[in-house]
């Protein structure tokens, strides 16, 4: 009788355990999927940062200033290195966040942008805008696949938001109107078309 009794005592505890060491390990494994994605996102700030960065200097190339090559140059090459470190992280990654076909599509419009040496001014800054809003949409894809935005918090779903939606959203506007702006300097007149797209910035 006290077998049994000790028996029907043991089974919740049992069950119990079971069940908590379950959800430790769910809890570990949604740790592990936010942290992917929060790396993750840090090198796609980076592919933002120095494509936005280019974007100016691309500009000023184009305008005949031949003194900004290095930089541009340098630029490219932080660019680059961060779709390498992309490449490396999904093979490494538990998690697949689905975005391998909008990376590509990414670094092919990338790509492109690097093969452009003649054109207009504003078609150019379109296809950076394009360009930049693609990156932001992944950043935000990646948020929200990897649960980051899923904080327990207020304080953290806010740094975590801002951090990586409203923050990239505002720089973008920022740098364009910079490269808008040396656009309209470089060209030396005023030109209505590229004031307009400056005004709407």
């Amino acid at each position: 009788k006290f077998r049994i009794i000790g028996c029907v005592l043991l089974l919740p505890l049992l069950v119990a355990s079971l069940l908590y060491g379950s959800t430790i390990q769910e809890e570990k494994d949604l740790i592990e999927k936010r942290l992917e994605g929060a790396e993750y996102n840090i090198v796609l700030t980076d592919i933002f940062q120095y494509t936005l960065q280019s974007s100016g200097l691309k500009v000023l190339q184009l305008a005949g200033d031949d003194s900004v090559k290095g930089q541009l140059d340098e630029t490219v090459s932080m660019v680059n290195e961060a779709f390498e470190k992309i490449e490396e992280m999904e093979a490494e990654m538990k998690n697949d966040f689905q975005t391998k076909d909008q990376v590509k599509a990414i670094q092919n419009k990338w790509e492109a942008l690097l093969q452009t040496n003649s054109g207009k001014t504003l078609d150019i800054l379109t296809q950076y805008d394009e360009l930049l809003k693609d990156i932001m949409n992944l950043m935000a894809n990646v948020a929200n696949d990897s649960e980051l935005l899923l904080a327990q918090s207020k304080e953290m779903f806010n740094l975590i938001y801002i951090s990586s939606i409203e923050l990239p959203a505002l720089t973008e506007q920022l740098g364009l109107m910079r490269s808008y702006g040396l656009a309209i300097i470089s060209n030396e007149t005023s030109d209505p078309v590229l004031n307009r797209q400056m005004e709407a910035k």
